[in-house]
């Protein structure tokens, strides 16, 4: 069991990160320093350095956020005993829910990961890649039940569900008071309406919980 003292110091250095992803999503990482991130927690810059060895690090930690919610979140639906369509409309209400609280993390992770070096940036990548491997494989399984299209390319309709998902990161940052069960919603019939067959049973509507 942690003690109370790393339970403390885990929950700390979490707030540290989410704010490291406020900064990065506003001023990106070259304008951004770790001043600015220690002035936005209200501690010492020096005191930042407890959480993380170095502006890198801080970033990597933020990409890391972004993206292993996601990857939690996409096995544990891919795993479900329900229509591919019906786990393919959750994971866009995932994905879009996954906004209301890493909005900040996933704008760094699309944007900024460029800046990380090389055996940082694979670390990040492995997740995003497990997660187009996961969402590719429930794609063609779609298809072999034939609840998706045959000729569908599953590879290029896992990109392009991810990129219409992604969009909505940088101008959620600056609505947040759109409706994001609508846009979630909508996400998933265009994109169900357009992969799935004529026969497929419709799938009703969901909203983010």
């Amino acid at each position: 069991m942690q003690s109370d003292t790393n339970k403390r110091f885990a929950r700390r250095r979490q707030q540290a990160i989410i704010v490291a992803a406020s900064v990065f999503a506003e001023k990106g990482y070259l304008g951004a320093s770790t001043q600015d991130i220690a002035a936005r927690l209200g501690i010492q810059q020096a005191s930042l350095y407890y959480y993380f060895k170095s502006k890198e690090e801080a970033l990597e930690e933020v990409c890391l956020m972004g993206t292993s919610g996601a990857l939690e979140q996409l096995e544990e639906i891919a795993a479900r005993d329900e229509s591919v369509a019906m786990r393919l409309r959750a994971v866009v209400l995932r994905h879009l829910y996954g906004l209301r609280t890493d909005c900040h993390a996933l704008i760094v992770v699309n944007e900024q990961r460029h800046h990380l070096a090389p055996e940082r940036r694979e670390r990040v990548r492995e997740h995003s890649r497990r997660y187009r491997e996961l969402l590719q494989q429930l794609m063609a399984d779609g298809v072999a039940r034939g609840e998706l299209k045959a000729g569908l390319d599953c590879s290029l309709a896992t990109r392009a569900l991810i990129g219409l998902c992604d969009s909505v990161a940088s101008w959620y940052a600056r609505s947040p008071h759109i409706d994001l069960n609508k846009v979630a919603a909508h996400y998933a019939d265009l994109f169900i309406d357009g992969a799935g067959t004529a026969h497929a049973t419709p799938v009703p509507s969901a909203t983010c919980a």
